[in-house]
């Protein structure tokens, strides 16, 4: 059963994997329905053309509500948003609780994609 919720993330993933040379890494969203912050971050983010695109070029971006099934074991928010940042072989990278502004969670994010991937292209 532990192997099963890593590997049905990377099936949700395959399609979109499979179709670039290297595979990306996966930035999950967690969020809940009535939460204010998170909300705050797909409106400031998620919904915002400019930077979903700089994001898609880099990860492969999921957004989950809570309560949703077939999670790695590692996705356990005690906050919410939280987002996760997992490699493309499934290890937890980074876990970044809370509400982060558009700059500094793309400055962020923009540096981890280069340190994941300086050398690995």
């Amino acid at each position: 059963m532990r192997l099963l919720f890593p590997l049905l993330l990377m099936l949700q993933l395959s399609t979109s994997l499979l179709a670039q040379n290297t595979p990306k890494l996966q930035l999950l969203f967690m969020e809940m329905e009535h939460c204010p912050w998170c909300h705050k971050m797909n409106e400031e983010i998620f919904d915002n053309p400019k930077i979903r695109k700089k994001l898609d070029t880099m990860y492969t971006v999921i957004k989950k509500l809570r309560g949703t099934e077939n999670l790695p074991k590692f996705v356990q928010p005690r906050y919410y948003p939280t987002t996760y940042i997992i490699s493309p072989e499934g290890k937890l990278l980074d876990e970044l609780p809370g509400y982060m502004e558009q700059t500094r969670f793309l400055d962020y994010l923009t540096e981890l994609y280069e340190l994941e991937t300086s050398g690995k292209q």
